[in-house]
């Protein structure tokens, strides 16, 4: 087997975890998956007088398969995120699982650093949206919001934007709001409204409540009225003087 490097150490003998290294040659490794170190998966294999490291190279790895499914999430998502490039997607997931834990505990700092570190060696498209939320709700939760701001239009600059996604233009018409400038809040607070397929309306509550206030700057009651009492017929009558967006 080609460019699989095996040491021997001696320690104390311990009872392994049935771990899995499907390799792509079709042959399999059972083991401890211990971690990912010089550009190696690093796992531990039983020996007579103790154990012995096999070291992968990760392009020869068609999938990990973990024995872990009775520990805890927190130590499930720790023991994936040493591996993340080489995740399954329903493994990947575990991770944002553990982050959306320790934002409901109130520990928005720890979530947004590993949700930060974790983030960009995510592989799955179907999951980033899930982490840019996450860093943004974590960053405003901690009260860093610059830090908000800069992740909410770094999301806003992707092609096509998410607008199926409220909370980068939630943060974005608020930064507009409070630097006086109600006429970009309320572009920005309607583009997904407008644009967005939301299957549940009431995640655009907060920014019919940005639209009715950036109206109501504007001076335009009526159009506030009907964000905040959500008259469909009138949300997106826009008024002539403001329909060339700047």
């Amino acid at each position: 087997m080609h460019r699989l490097l095996h040491s021997l150490f001696l320690v104390c003998p311990t009872i392994l975890l049935a771990d899995q290294v499907d390799l792509r040659n079709g042959e399999s490794i059972t083991g401890q998956l211990a971690d990912m170190k010089g550009g190696y998966v690093n796992l531990l294999l039983p020996e007579a007088e103790g154990e012995a490291i096999q070291r992968i190279h990760p392009d020869q790895i068609l999938h990990l398969a973990f024995d872990d499914h009775e520990t805890p999430l927190q130590s499930r998502a720790l023991t994936r995120a040493k591996f993340i490039p080489l995740l399954s997607e329903s493994d990947s997931k575990i991770l944002l699982e553990h982050l959306s834990i320790l934002l409901l505990k109130n520990q928005s700092t720890q979530a947004l650093r590993l949700a930060k570190t974790w983030h960009p060696k995510n592989e799955y498209n179907t999951l980033d949206a899930t982490y840019r939320n996450i860093i943004i709700e974590s960053a405003l939760a901690s009260g860093q919001t610059e830090e908000a701001l800069i992740h909410s239009q770094n999301w806003l600059k992707q092609k096509p934007p998410p607008f199926e996604h409220p909370q980068p233009w939630e943060v974005l018409a608020q930064n507009h709001l409070k630097n006086g400038d109600p006429r970009a809040a309320l572009w920005t607070s309607l583009s997904p409204i407008a644009h967005g397929n939301h299957e549940n309306e009431s995640s655009l509550a907060k920014l019919h409540l940005l639209s009715a206030e950036a109206y109501q700057k504007l001076g335009y009651n009526t159009h506030a009225n009907a964000h905040l009492s959500l008259d469909q017929h009138s949300l997106l009558t826009i008024p002539t003087q403001l329909k060339i967006n700047p």
